[in-house]
């Protein structure tokens, strides 16, 4: 019996000290330091006599706090205690992980779990929220679009935007429209109509959902899904003619390059007139390998390329590393020597009079810089 106490007074000593260390913890966490709350519980999980699931479950909040999701399931996954204790936080963290994991089903599964074990009306709704996306992503849609119109009675700060996401989750469009109604956030209302486009491409109404976007002003995203249900070739003609004629009037812009995209999937091949379009419309800004194959399958054609186009097919070049492929383009004329546009498009290099193609013009000559004076050395 003596050394009973001794042992009792040492089991109480590291009981406060597991408890000074997770408050140590929860406090770095709460202050937005998340990997120094790692730091500070790491040693009891080290420990199996100090290796509680308070301490467990406050390392995986730290993980999911800097984005180690797969630590949170390493953490989590296999523990007994996860449905016993803490009113389900360990499944929501799970469904967290499972979602950035891209697990769907798993997801799922730990969002009923957590949901069923919330106890405060706050979190239920929270956990109902988690169950609504995981619906969603199991492609459950009806089921999501209830779950989240639930979410939107119980948790008002957001009751609009869940509208909006249960909207987006129905099929039925008078059902749409009804939900549609209740939403009453001016901030949220532009997004109706988008809502509306989006679901409809959801559910496979893409006329509907064409003219949708076209009233929107998302020109390319119409003719993408009026070219995905096109009867006839056509038709498809037609569209790829609207398409390469935005990107003729929007070159070097975002909708320019999914424009670009849309064509590339769905025809395997061009004109050299039509390549020239899409040269012209990605080189500055878009992808230089799809700007370089269409400038070379453009030259079928030699005389449809201009001295800019050729400027810009030796720009492109630059931008993707093939500066001393573009030596030796030739660029008939003088008037757009001494432009800005002319001098930046090859860094490095020089412009002279001379002799390409059997033709006098413009020829592109390497030089070097010296990187001390910015002078040319040769």
């Amino acid at each position: 019996m003596k050394y009973i106490a001794p042992l009792l007074g040492i089991a109480a000593i590291l009981a406060a000290a597991q408890v000074d260390e997770l408050r140590d913890a929860q406090a770095a966490l709460d202050a937005g330091h998340p990997w120094r709350a790692t730091q500070t519980v790491s040693p009891l999980l080290r420990d199996p006599a100090r290796r509680s699931p308070a301490a467990v479950l406050l390392a995986a909040k730290a993980a999911a706090g800097w984005g180690g999701w797969s630590e949170v399931d390493r953490l989590l996954a296999k523990e007994p205690w996860i449905d016993a204790q803490f009113d389900g936080e360990a499944r929501e963290l799970l469904t967290r992980s499972a979602f950035e994991r891209g697990a769907d089903t798993a997801a799922l599964s730990n969002a009923r779990a957590a949901l069923r074990a919330a106890k405060a009306a706050d979190t239920r709704a929270q956990r109902l929220v988690l169950l609504a996306r995981a619906l969603e992503r199991n492609n459950q849609f009806d089921s999501a679009a209830a779950a989240y119109a639930r979410a939107a009675n119980s948790f008002r700060p957001v009751r609009d935007w869940l509208l909006l996401r249960a909207a987006g989750s129905e099929s039925d469009s008078a059902k749409r429209v009804a939900l549609f109604s209740n939403v009453k956030l001016a901030v949220a209302k532009p997004r109706i109509a988008w809502t509306d486009a989006q679901t409809r491409e959801r559910f496979g109404d893409a006329i509907g959902a064409a003219s949708r976007y076209a009233t929107l002003g998302a020109t390319v995203m119409a003719l993408r899904l009026r070219l995905s249900v096109a009867p006839d070739s056509a038709s498809r003609n037609d569209l790829k003619a609207e398409l390469l004629t935005f990107i003729r009037a929007h070159p070097g812009s975002a909708d320019s390059r999914a424009a670009v995209e849309v064509v590339d999937k769905a025809f395997t091949t061009l004109t050299p007139s039509e390549e020239l379009i899409v040269a012209r419309g990605v080189s500055a800004t878009g992808s230089p390998a799809r700007g370089i194959a269409a400038f070379e399958r453009a030259r079928a054609e030699p005389s449809l390329l201009t001295p800019s186009d050729r400027l810009l097919n030796a720009q492109v070049l630059s931008r993707a590393g093939r500066t001393r492929d573009g030596l030796g383009l030739r660029v008939l004329g003088n008037e757009m020597i001494g432009h800005d546009c002319f001098r930046d498009a090859m860094p490095c290099c020089d412009w002279r009079v001379g002799v390409a193609d059997g033709h006098p013009g413009w020829v592109l000559r390497a030089i070097r810089v010296s990187p001390e004076t910015g002078s040319v050395i040769a």
